[in-house]
């Protein structure tokens, strides 16, 4: 018997078990944490509190990138450290993809790859005896955290609607960590809409892996816009949507982002690179030129649209002419901010092993060019809404100034404001009166 079975059997009585969860990585992954949870919620385990050791640990890795899969171990040592007697349990893409760095890891005890959910509870619910108990969940309904209302500390619901990609960029792992693109029931979405609006939602993110492609395996097939024309008939009033590629923003999903008065103004695009030559090589579906006309049309018809872009440096092949066409690229379009990525070869890619490899050196410069143009328009973009009224809600109490409240706009600007009698979830109308380190400073309307 291993040491975390011991560990969680105590004295062959059952008491109550304490676990924790561990996220690293996208929104996604995010909701599969916190699907994973209601799960053992549904056990009879307990989510652990400030000052409580768990039993159990569950770490929902990413393997996007060789830094973050560094970080996954980081973390999975630190928790083993600090509770000894827990049992580590790896989850997640990472597992999924390579999970053999995890099995030979001293950190880890137990590892499940992202398509054995179900395994996972099922070993859990034995080594807490737990066995008898009617867990009632299917592998489906773990991948799409059916009952899921909101993910724990989160003031919007997220709604997973889609998981895998069916795309074969060259540099991507996430086919292989995520499986092919697979949408999830209509019916199913529907439902947890429903219990979403009787809890009081205010705000819902769409997310998926490949959002865009939603519904398009399904039979009959669906499209994203019809969804989102389901969702707006629900009294929910703000719909965020997460990062849609270049290639799906055909006139029909712009449409119905332009003309939906419920759809958040924020929009992010994995744009990756702003040379043609380095799109091709990376296997990515369209031109500069063709992203470029899709965002100016967007941005002509929602002036406040905040602009997000992931980008990609030091792909092989990335000469200084390469990188200048991004960096033209970049001056051409009304981009808000930027997600900067020094490429990551993976194991398992066709990028992996591409010659003409960039110096980490100039990999890094670029990276750190691009993140400095990145902070210095998202301040310009910040400080164009002071003496503006715009709409916020509310997350919390600042990190920052104490008796303030912090939240979001619909273009997805962080806002504090005096808290006075408001309260966590609350849709405030706020006049921006100035900016502090990357937020909004305001008061209330």
């Amino acid at each position: 018997m291993d040491p975390g079975t011991l560990a969680l059997r105590g004295e062959g009585k059952v008491e109550e078990k304490i676990f924790s969860i561990h996220v690293l990585g996208c929104k996604v992954n995010q909701h599969d944490a916190a699907s994973l949870s209601l799960a053992l919620e549904k056990l009879g385990l307990r989510r652990a509190k400030e000052g409580d050791s768990p039993h159990i640990i569950i770490v929902q890795t990413c393997t996007v990138t060789g830094e973050a899969e560094r970080q996954n171990l980081q973390l999975m040592r630190k928790l083993k450290m600090r509770n000894p007697q827990a049992l580590i349990i790896a989850s997640g893409c990472q597992v999924q993809a390579h999970g053999e760095i995890l099995e030979g890891s001293p950190w880890v005890d137990l590892a499940y790859p992202n398509c054995k959910r179900g395994e996972l509870i099922e070993h859990v619910a034995h080594l807490c005896q737990r066995s008898e108990a009617p867990i009632e969940l299917r592998e489906e309904e773990l991948v799409w955290g059916e009952g899921l209302v909101r993910l724990p500390g989160r003031t919007r619901a997220y709604l997973k609607v889609q998981d895998g990609c069916s795309g074969a960029c060259s540099y991507c792992i996430v086919p292989k960590a995520r499986g092919p693109s697979r949408s999830r029931p209509i019916e199913s979405i529907l439902r947890t809409l429903r219990a979403m609006e009787e809890s009081g939602t205010k705000e819902v993110v769409i997310t998926g892996v490949q959002l865009a492609a939603y519904g398009m395996d399904l039979d009959p097939p669906f499209s994203l816009p019809r969804l989102i024309e389901e969702i707006q008939s629900f009294s929910i009033p703000r719909i965020r949507l997460s990062s849609i590629e270049p290639h799906y923003l055909d006139k029909e999903l712009m449409d119905v982002i332009c003309s939906s008065s419920k759809i958040c103004h924020h929009i992010h695009i994995p744009i990756q690179s702003g040379s043609d030559q380095i799109l091709s090589s990376m296997k990515r579906p369209y031109t500069a030129r063709e992203c470029r006309e899709k965002i100016l049309w967007l941005k002509e018809r929602i002036p406040d649209l905040t602009i997000g872009a992931d980008i990609i440096v030091g792909f092989p092949g990335e000469s200084q002419k390469e990188f200048r066409k991004t960096l033209e690229f970049l001056e051409s379009i009304p981009w808000s901010y930027l997600h900067v990525f020094p490429f990551s070869p993976r194991p398992g890619t066709e990028a992996y092993t591409m010659e003409r490899k960039v110096d980490q050196g100039e990999i890094k410069r670029r990276a750190s060019l691009l993140r400095a143009m990145s902070r210095e328009r998202r301040s310009q973009w910040m400080e164009s809404f002071v003496g503006r009224e715009v709409e916020v809600l509310l997350e919390g109490p600042s990190k920052r100034i104490h008796g303030w409240m912090q939240g979001k706009t619909c273009n997805y600007l962080k806002v504090l404001i005096p808290q006075g009698k408001r309260r966590e979830g609350d849709m405030v109308r706020v006049r921006i009166e100035g900016g502090l380190d990357g937020e909004l400073l305001g008061r209330e309307v």
